[in-house]
């Protein structure tokens, strides 16, 4: 899981600067949550083995 969250999240925050990532995972899925100014956006997604954007 490490291997596939680095690169995500150095990918990620390049591309969205000022934006904050929460990343955790939990019970086999993983919550993202990007604060965009007063806005919250999670979305969930299953990983197995293979990271699904």
């Amino acid at each position: 899981m490490q291997d596939v969250l680095e690169p995500f999240k150095t990918n990620y925050c390049t591309k969205n600067k000022g934006r904050i990532l929460t990343w955790l995972p939990i019970m086999g899925q993983c919550i993202m949550r990007a604060n965009f100014k007063q806005v919250r956006i999670s979305m969930f997604k299953r990983v197995s083995g293979v990271l699904h954007v």
